[in-house]
């Protein structure tokens, strides 16, 4: 029998025979060691099913035959994307640009791998570049979009992605990236709308199932969350951040251990996965109050890998800085050596801005935390005069009579409190202590009260069409979506400080909860806010001092009209101040307000072991303590349009 041809075998190859190409491939590769060409197609054909070792070391060995084929060179480039190999790819893409600077494809690999290595500027001029050869090439649009939306130019890269729907409604990646965009603004249940529709034109594309993943935790809603991840590694088994998402998913959910064991499977990947896994297995710690361990790993993480921002600022969190620390040092060279991603010098600000105060150097603190806001308020969507008309309305939708004429309407279940308030205002605190009496379950900062407020329109004429049934209804699919808390606990806690909007909606489907409004001096619990890189979404009012007083004076306005129409039996008021002041006398008037009876656990609050997943998961570790209360006015100098939007006079 005779021996077939290369020739043959490219035209199996280009008739979809991809199998009996390889075996053919193989064959002559076999007879004629220095045969390049079966080497680099076989290549291509076992990257395409995703044998990504074995194709790239086929490649490899094509080129050292033939260092110069243009063709070679554009194959090994995308192998070596497929394989996420980003500096090799640059390299690769390099040398074949060398022979066809022209070549579409090829750009594109290099400002995509430009892309991952965070070079954004210089892969923004590699896309500009491309689109003027090829003003349609729909990934290369699609990229440019998400470049943009990571060097923080949010408007823009919003218009470039919808533009690009608009002419291709059916290219999955588009609606992808656009939820991308839109969490980033702290979108998420559109971005969710996006990721889901990305799916309905291709199901089994594993990194929006992922993606879809991160949105949903976000919702706090753990279970679809560990769904969709589990989705992407059925697509792509041992995929770091498919792992690190899972392993995400089951710490909030309460299963550490489950947590840790994805971590660990992320980390033996080895290589990039092992720096994200390993940072993910710090986070998780600090959450589940294991903050030695998380400390200790942290500070390890940071010596490997000290150009990691959100490293730094997680670390930050942790301890308190003295004068001299090298810290300082470290972190401000960083951010004077410019190559900082964008994401991770506004980290590196905050975890800065955070540092200063700790040693009360207040000019360089504001210097590092303006900027951190400066970066940060710039990727999001908020209007300060649109959010005053909403508390507005909202107080309208609920006039004092409205809750007469539903009396006796509404769920009967007493099993929830609310605790509300301003971000950084005490609400962790008090979580804290009620979730140490043991009938009480801490069930996190839970979306479902908004979505059903946005469901409904808090407006006067969405309140108005409301019925008693539709009421009772309301609060019982409300109670339904937290579900049955644990063994031995009777109520939970929703602790999402801003249902303070909600108090109404709540007073009407959920008659029997309890309600604890945690105050705190305003001027600290903004500074507070201000000082840190919040990672929840729904909170873009922070990241700016005028905008920030103003958010606080409307909250303050609702605040008062929720005050006069609610029985004191259902809303109680808490001063941070006073429970740093007389922790049991505050204790026992909160445990009272529930009708539990007294437990002392309360008072040892820092000693409960749960996961706290909060900016305040550290202080609530900590007894009591009163160096936080009037901290602002050691910084009141800087704070000045603070105070001016809050109406406060400078000390």
């Amino acid at each position: 029998m005779r021996d077939l041809t290369i020739d043959e075998a490219f035209a199996l190859h280009r008739q979809g025979r991809t199998a009996e190409a390889a075996r053919l491939y193989e064959a002559i590769a076999a007879r004629e060691p220095n045969n390049a060409e079966a080497r680099q197609y076989l290549g291509v054909i076992l990257a395409s099913a995703g044998q990504l070792d074995q194709a790239k070391a086929l490649m490899k060995r094509s080129l050292e035959l033939k260092p110069n084929e243009f063709a070679f060179l554009e194959n090994y480039a995308g192998a070596l994307t497929l394989a996420e190999e980003f500096a090799e790819t640059l390299e690769v893409s390099r040398r074949a640009l060398a022979l066809r600077p022209q070549s579409v494809n090829v750009l594109y690999l290099s400002a995509a791998a430009l892309q991952n290595l965070d070079r954004l500027e210089d892969a923004r001029a590699q896309f500009v570049a491309l689109l003027r050869l090829a003003p349609d090439h729909q990934a290369a649009r699609k990229e440019y979009a998400a470049t943009l939306a990571r060097l923080g130019e949010i408007d823009e890269a919003l218009a470039v992605v919808e533009k690009l729907i608009a002419d291709c409604p059916r290219f999955a990646d588009a609606y992808l990236v656009r939820a991308n965009i839109r969490a980033i603004r702290g979108e998420v249940a559109p971005a969710v709308d996006d990721y889901e529709r990305a799916l309905t034109l291709q199901p089994n594309a594993y990194s929006t199932w992922q993606s879809l993943g991160h949105a949903l935790e976000r919702l706090a809603l753990y279970d679809k969350a560990l769904a969709a991840f589990d989705r992407a590694l059925a697509l792509r088994p041992n995929h770091a951040e498919s792992l690190i998402g899972r392993g995400d998913a089951l710490n909030q959910l309460g299963r550490l251990s489950e947590a840790l064991a994805c971590y660990n499977q992320a980390i033996a990947i080895g290589g990039d996965s092992e720096r994200k896994g390993r940072f993910a297995r710090a986070i998780a710690l600090a959450q589940a109050g294991e903050t030695d361990e998380a400390r200790a790993e942290l500070r390890r993480f940071t010596q490997r890998h000290e150009n990691s921002g959100s490293a730094w600022r997680a670390l930050s969190d942790l301890i308190t800085f003295e004068a001299g620390d090298p810290a300082f040092a470290t972190m401000e060279s960083l951010l004077a050596g410019g190559a900082q991603a964008e994401g991770q010098a506004q980290a590196l600000h905050f975890a800065l801005g955070k540092a200063y105060l700790d040693i009360g150097d207040s000019q360089r603190a504001f210097a590092h935390l303006n900027e951190g806001n400066r970066l940060k308020r710039r990727q999001l969507a908020y209007d300060a005069d649109a959010n005053s008309a909403r508390m507005a309305a909202i107080a309208r939708a609920f006039p004092a009579e409205i809750f007469d004429r539903f009396a006796g309407a509404g769920s009967r279940s007493a099993a929830p409190i609310f605790v509300v308030g301003m971000p950084r205002s005490g609400t962790t605190l008090i979580e804290q202590i009620l979730a140490s009496h043991p009938a009480v379950h801490a069930a996190g900062e839970l979306p479902i009260l908004p979505q059903i407020a946005a469901e409904i329109g808090e407006t006067p004429e969405g309140v108005e069409s409301l019925t008693s049934e539709r009421l009772a209804a309301l609060g019982d699919a409300y109670v339904a979506r937290v579900g049955a808390p644990p063994a031995g606990k009777v109520r939970f806690i929703d602790k999402l400080p801003g249902n303070f909007a909600n108090i109404g909606l709540i007073r009407l489907i959920l008659p029997e909860a309890r309600i604890i409004h945690s105050r705190r001096d305003p001027v600290d619990a903004c500074l507070s806010c201000y000082a840190l890189d919040f990672q929840a979404a729904g909170l873009a009012f922070a990241y700016d001092m005028t905008e920030l007083g103003r958010y606080c004076r409307d909250y303050q306005a609702l605040m008062a009209h929720w005050r006069a129409a609610a029985p004191p039996s259902r809303l109680l008021e808490v001063d941070y101040e006073s429970v740093v002041d007389d922790l049991e006398g505050e204790a026992r008037r909160m445990i009272a307000f529930l009708d539990l009876p007294w437990d002392p656990a309360c008072l040892a609050f820092h000693q409960t072991k749960r996961p706290v997943r909060t900016a305040s998961l550290n202080q609530v570790r900590r007894p009591i303590y009163r160096s936080s209360v009037g901290r602002w006015r050691a910084h009141a100098a800087e704070l000045a349009p603070l105070l001016q939007a809050l109406g406060v006079a400078a000390p």
